[in-house]
């Protein structure tokens, strides 16, 4: 005879056994692909996200770059444009008077015939002969001038007014500087007066 309690128990099937098993590793596992679901879907919006932040610095940096050399070619053009207008290269003219003053420094009359003269390292150009005023002029081309000076040179023939001084920096040089530009567009020196004394007798000597 068969114990029908043992029979029983044996063919009831636990309410916790293998179906509630399945039921939570099936639970486990939809977590488990939830999850990384989500992570793979916030690291798509992350790399995303990250592919665009990437790409606006890139483009703020070549348009920074763009904008800089754009400002340096300004700035070169206007630097060229400053320099070509402040090295415009025209022809010049000095003028100045010479006088033979006596040795006191009382009596100063205009020398005629007298003349001045630029030197330069490489070149040297004689003024026009001064006239009964004393006036000269030089005409220079359209070239620069920095390393020439302003003498004075030498008195008309048969001038007894022939000692050289050093007044206005007759014999040192002046230097050819500081020019005034003229309406006509010419650079205009001016310089003087310099100065001859007479010579003096051989009994005075």
């Amino acid at each position: 005879m068969v114990d029908s309690s043992s029979t029983g128990s044996s063919s009831m099937e636990d309410p916790c056994g293998p179906d509630a098993s399945n039921v939570t590793a099936i639970h486990q596992d939809m977590l488990i692909l939830g999850f990384l679901t989500l992570f793979q879907t916030q690291g798509e919006h992350i790399t995303s996200a990250g592919t665009v932040i990437l790409t606006t610095i890139l483009v703020l940096a070549f348009l920074g770059f763009a904008s800089a050399k754009n400002r340096v070619n300004v700035n070169r053009q206007n630097y060229v444009s400053k320099n070509t207008t402040q090295e415009n290269i025209v022809p010049s003219t000095v003028q100045g008077t010479i006088f033979c003053v006596s040795y006191d420094g009382n009596d100063w009359t205009p020398m005629k015939g007298a003349y001045a003269r630029v030197s330069c390292l490489r070149f040297l150009v004689e003024s026009t002969m001064t006239n009964e005023n004393g006036y000269y002029t030089i005409s220079l081309p359209a070239k620069r001038y920095s390393d020439c000076k302003v003498f004075l040179d030498r008195p008309g023939d048969g001038n007894n007014c022939s000692v050289p001084t050093n007044t206005n920096q007759g014999l040192a040089g002046a230097p050819l500087i500081n020019p005034v530009r003229q309406p006509d567009n010419v650079n205009l020196y001016s310089y003087g007066p310099f100065v001859f004394n007479p010579a003096l007798p051989i009994s005075d000597i």
